[in-house]
């Protein structure tokens, strides 16, 4: 009669302890392998609805595109409509801008809260631009320049009407959040913002090319920046020195009074 093999039972057991022990010994290898690869860059996964300031400001392409946005703010048909503050225009019969030229408002105006509004939406762009536009990569010191001029009129130019709707506001050169002390902070008296103003407008005008080529047309040159510092000075009183910026526009010598050839219809072809 042959023995029983009673050695396979104990084997087993064996072998089965000492495949716990080696599962037990490969989960933290397994974890610590996963903890690893999430470091490097698994979790660390860009916005897919948004563009942020790490993956931006890099390229030429990057910052045009930046400033194309800030041009999305300024006025368009809204420039014209403006007339209506005064007796330059009868046409539309009822607007916020006749109201507000009669003294018939009051605060609930919409154009009233919408230029407050739009102004300093457009003056956040600005401030965003100028605070990072610099990191960029191999662009031409010229293009950073012309950039930095054009971003610089439209700041400018938000503030101007800003200064001239509500006198003192809130100087803000910088990018605020929700919940910045400055966001509540003390108006600025109207003649430091002017003083702002036509700063800004000077140095945009140093930087700013005259002309642009086709593939530019539209885009805010030296005479606009200079033109627009003769209004604003001309607006406030400041007879030098708007005087010496349509000088300044003048001696460009890119630039002519418009003529028809008929003095009596020229009105209504400047205005078509």
């Amino acid at each position: 009669m042959r023995r029983a093999n009673t050695s396979t039972p104990k084997l087993h057991r064996i072998m089965r302890k000492a495949g716990l022990r080696i599962a037990t010994l490969s989960l933290p290898v397994f974890m610590v392998a996963s903890l690893s690869s999430c470091e490097d860059d698994f979790l660390e996964r860009m916005p897919l609805d948004a563009i942020t300031d790490v993956s931006f400001w890099k390229t030429q392409e990057q910052l045009e595109l930046a400033v194309n946005g800030c041009y999305a703010g300024l006025k368009g048909k809204n420039f014209h409509d403006m007339e209506n503050l005064a007796d330059n225009t009868i046409y539309p019969p009822r607007s916020d801008y006749q109201a507000i030229s009669s003294g018939n408002f009051d605060f609930t105006i919409g154009t009233v809260n919408t230029e407050w509004s739009t102004q300093y939406e457009g003056i956040r762009r600005c401030n965003h631009f100028l605070e990072k536009f610099e990191k960029a990569q191999g662009i031409s010191q010229v293009k950073l320049d012309q950039y930095e001029g054009e971003v610089r009129f439209m700041r400018a130019f938000h503030y101007s009407f800003l200064s001239f709707f509500f006198g003192d506001v809130q100087l803000i050169t910088s990018t605020l959040d929700i919940g910045d002390a400055e966001i509540t902070g003390q108006r600025t008296q109207n003649k430091e913002v002017v003083d702002f103003i036509l700063n800004e407008l000077e140095e945009a005008a140093k930087l700013l090319p005259t002309t642009y080529g086709s593939k530019d047309l539209g885009r805010i040159t030296k005479g606009a920046a200079l033109g627009w510092k003769a209004r604003v000075a001309l607006f406030y009183g400041r007879y030098d020195v708007a005087e010496a910026a349509a000088k300044a526009v003048m001696d460009l010598g890119v630039y002519q009074l418009y003529s028809n050839g008929n003095p009596y219809k020229l009105p209504r072809a400047i205005y078509r």
